[in-house]
Parts: C-alpha cells; sequence; structure tokens
C-alpha cells in the first residue's frame, strides 16, 4: 500500500479512520490519499463500496456508529490502477447519567430528586433522553435516586454507551427538641423558678411516691408517630419504662429519653422534689381556781398539715402549775417509728397553764364573810364587838379573825380605819362610848384579798346616883345628908 504511515492494530489500511460517533459523517483519510504522487503524474483517487466498483470520486461516508469498509481505487497514466480496501470506523459515543443526590431532615414527607447529570460525552447537540424516577425516601436512611431513561426521537440506543449511577437520598433523623436548634425542651409550659425542667415536679411529703410529671411527657407526639418514654437515674442509663419514683422528703433528679421512629432520642433531666410537711404541735392549756394540787394538761394538738395517717408521735409532759400564776405548758416528743423527722417540718407552741386566786370569802360566789357565826341584829360583820364603857380599849373579835385558815395556808390579817388602807397589823381600838368602824384584810397566798368592814361599839355605862336620906326630931337646924350612893 503507498503511502506514509502504517496500518493501525486491527485495521486494514494505512488510510483507516476511526472516530467517536458525534452526529457527522465520517470517512476515510481522503487527505493523505489526495496527496498522494508518482512520477510526472497525478494520482486519480476514486472509490466503491465494493471491489468490483462502481467506482466514484465521492468517498462513501459513515455517521452512525459501527464499520464500514470502502475500497479506493489508485489510477495515473502509465501505471496500472492500484486498489485496495480501508476501514472506517464509528465508536458508540460513551454517556453517564446520574440521578441527583439530595438529603432533608426527616419530615414526613417523601424525598425526591428528579434531576439527572449527564457527564461522559455527552450526547450529541439535538439528541438525549428523557427519565423517570422511581427513587424516594420517606423514612430516616438512604436508598438510591433509581430511574429509568427513554432515548429521545433521533437518538439512536447503538451510537452511544449509556451507563447509569443512582445519586442517593438520605433522610436524617428529626430532633424531638424544639427551637430553631431542636436542643430546646418541647412540650408546653415553663421551667419553674430554681428547676430544671418543664417536667419537675413538687410535692408535699404525704407519704405517697412522687414522680415527675409523666402525663404531660406521655402526651407528646411528633409528626405522625408516638414518642416513647422510657427513665434513667443516671444520663447514660439503663433505661426503663418505669419511672423512679421519690416517697421522702428532698430531691432526686431523673433523665427521661424521648424516642420516636425517625427522629433522634432526645435526653433531659427532671428534678422530682418532695419538701417536708409542715406540723404545729400545740400542748394544751388549762385554768383552774386554786385548791393546792397541780394543774397539768396532757394533751397536744396537732395542726398545719398534721400527720400523715399512720405516723404520727408520743408526747411527755414537764409543765405544771400549782401556786397561782401562769406558766408554759412544757412538754417533748417522740416520733413512731416509722416516722422519720427529715419528712416533716416541727415547730411546737407550749399552751398556759394558768392558777387563779381562790376567794377566802365564803358562799358560792366567794363573796359571803368567812369564818361561823351571824351579824348580830343592826350590825354589819360576823366579828362586830359591842362592850359597855369601861375605860378599856376594845376592838373587833381579832381572835376569830385570827382563827380563820384556808388549804393549807394561814391567813395574814390587817387592818384599817379606811377601805382603801393604809393597812397595819394592829387593831384600831375604841374607848369612849360610841361606834368606829374599822375594815380589816384577809391575805394568803394564793388567795385573792378579802376586805369587810367591822363595826366596834362601846355604849355608855349606866350609872344611878342615889342620896343619902335622914331624919330626925327637929331642933331648929337644917337636916342635911350629903351621901350619894351609887
Amino acid at each position: 500500500e503507498p503511502g506514509e504511515g502504517t496500518v493501525p492494530e486491527g485495521g486494514v489500511s494505512k488510510y483507516d479512520a476511526t472516530t467517536m460517533y458525534d452526529g457527522a459523517a465520517h470517512t476515510v483519510n481522503v487527505e493523505a490519499l489526495g496527496a498522494l504522487t508518482v512520477t510526472a503524474s497525478e494520482i486519480a483517487v476514486t472509490y466503491a463500496t465494493s471491489a468490483d466498483g462502481p467506482w466514484q470520486a465521492e468517498a462513501p461516508t459513515l455517521t452512525n456508529a459501527g464499520e464500514m469498509t470502502i475500497w479506493y481505487r489508485l489510477s495515473a497514466a502509465n501505471y496500472s490502477d492500484y486498489i485496495h480496501e480501508a476501514k472506517i470506523t464509528v465508536t458508540p459515543r460513551p454517556v453517564t447519567l446520574t440521578s441527583g443526590s439530595a438529603s432533608k431532615i426527616y419530615d414526613g414527607t417523601p424525598l425526591v430528586k428528579e434531576d439527572v447529570a449527564v457527564s461522559g460525552e455527552g450526547f450529541v447537540e439535538g439528541e438525549g433522553a428523557s427519565y423517570a424516577f422511581t427513587g424516594s425516601q420517606t423514612a430516616v436512611g438512604a436508598s438510591a435516586n433509581a430511574f429509568t431513561y427513554a432515548l429521545n426521537e433521533g437518538t439512536l440506543a447503538g451510537n452511544y454507551t449509556i451507563s447509569t449511577e443512582n445519586g442517593e437520598l438520605t433522610v436524617t433523623a428529626a430532633s424531638i427538641g424544639g427551637g430553631e436548634t431542636g436542643t430546646e425542651e418541647p412540650g408546653e409550659g415553663t421551667v419553674p423558678e430554681g428547676g430544671i425542667s418543664k417536667y419537675d415536679a413538687t410535692a408535699m411529703y404525704d407519704g405517697a411516691a412522687h414522680t415527675v410529671n409523666i402525663d404531660a411527657l406521655g402526651a407528646l407526639t411528633v409528626t405522625a408517630s408516638e414518642i416513647a418514654v422510657t427513665y434513667a437515674t443516671s444520663a447514660d442509663g439503663p433505661w426503663q419504662s418505669e419511672v423512679p419514683t421519690l416517697t421522702n422528703a428532698g430531691e432526686m433528679t431523673v433523665w427521661y429519653k424521648l424516642a420516636a421512629a425517625n427522629y433522634s432520642d432526645y435526653v433531659h433531666e427532671a428534678k422530682i422534689t418532695v419538701t417536708p410537711r409542715p406540723v404545729t404541735l400545740t400542748s394544751g392549756s388549762a385554768s383552774k381556781v386554786y385548791d393546792g394540787t397541780p394543774l397539768v394538761s396532757e394533751t397536744v394538738t396537732v395542726a398545719g398539715e398534721g400527720f400523715v395517717e399512720g405516723e404520727g408521735a408520743a408526747y411527755s409532759f414537764t409543765g405544771s402549775q400549782t401556786a397561782v400564776g401562769s406558766s408554759a405548758n412544757a412538754f417533748t416528743y417522740a416520733l413512731n417509728e416509722g416516722t422519720l423527722s427529715g419528712n416533716y417540718t416541727i415547730s411546737t407552741e407550749d399552751g398556759e397553764l394558768t392558777v387563779t386566786a381562790a376567794s377566802i370569802g365564803g358562799g358560792e360566789a366567794g363573796t359571803d364573810e368567812p369564818g361561823v357565826g351571824t351579824i348580830p341584829e343592826g350590825g354589819v360583820s360576823k366579828y362586830d364587838s359591842t362592850a359597855m364603857y369601861d375605860g378599856a380599849a376594845h376592838t373587833v373579835n381579832v381572835e376569830a379573825l385570827g382563827a380563820l385558815t384556808v388549804t393549807a395556808s394561814e391567813i395574814a390579817v390587817t387592818f384599817s380605819t379606811s377601805a382603801d388602807g393604809p393597812w397595819q397589823a394592829e387593831a384600831p381600838t375604841l374607848t369612849n362610848a360610841g361606834e368606829m368602824t374599822i375594815w380589816y384584810r384577809l391575805s394568803a397566798a394564793n388567795y385573792s384579798d378579802y376586805i369587810h368592814e367591822a363595826k366596834i361599839t362601846v355604849t355608855p355605862r349606866p350609872v344611878t346616883l342615889t342620896s343619902g336620906s335622914a331624919s330626925k326630931i327637929y331642933d331648929g337646924t337644917p337636916l342635911v345628908s350629903e351621901t350619894v350612893t351609887v
């Protein structure tokens, strides 16, 4: 075969031509053939699709992918014709179709991506394909964005080597938490002052087990999903469906975990607070009129919130009041078995024991004059005294007054010439005939003073004076008798 060059591997001619499909018509290397010459002669090149012709000046062409063998004939004056075959090769155009990839956070709706990237050598201008997508991802996870294609009219499959690659549709877990970042505690309400969670619970000790607000937690939902709530006493678990409880006064931190399909777990702490139960213990108050015996009151009133049923205390009393006056009804308490001091804030108040003064006076009202006897007619007191003037000093019946006694006490008697005093131990006296009113006051420990009037009466002393009698025989002198009989 004339000309330069070599036959390509697998070829048949130095003038073979190989090209990738591009929609254009291709032929053998006519430029190189046209450039051939022999001495003093031009070489005429003609072509045919058969070694036997017919021959034509125009080279046959090949557009679509495949192979075509043609024959060329070299003719020149004084030279015998030279006929040889050559091959036109159009290779399929490599095209890669890749469906789009996409991702989103789970929202309950399907994730699709209906676009295809054409790579490799791409389609020839004016050619191409349409696409149908079956790829879809709703739940958390990843899947292929599967699709099919159909070549457009005029686009021949043989002209292309088409490979497909599926993109990936990825749905990531949504957050159960609230706020823009999904880290805020979900649900309604606010964190109480000093608290750590919307679901904190505070209760006063009542002997029952308390926990966080499981009703509110159990009511939480997310799109198309129920939320499962589990609990632990540590942020790391282990997790259980039963919620930890606190019965006795104190604080307990629990962790709750919210889990739902297509959502990332949400873990948060919450606090259970059981406050001590306020109880006020008040010993009984009592009062009486002095009677020489101790006044006690061995009762306690339980107020405030009181003890929980089945719990309580025993009491020991030291309060006692015998004499007139007041004192605290002091007591102590000891909690019953099973009654824990930490579950209560106990305050104590002492009642008051009051003994009032008894009356020295007699009668139901204590206003009658004490002692035996009766008031003399026209008198004012059982202790009135009446004496006939005898030149001596007289007073009321101090012996009878001095003999008065009351329970376990001596009575002190003082006297005055006025109901308002001043008082003295010595009784006023009356010597001359007449009347004198005095006041006596009876005083004794634990008794109210008793004041009463009494009367001293000194009556005039009756005296008869009788002059003497005499007689004589008249003698002319006066008869006199200067004697008096008293």
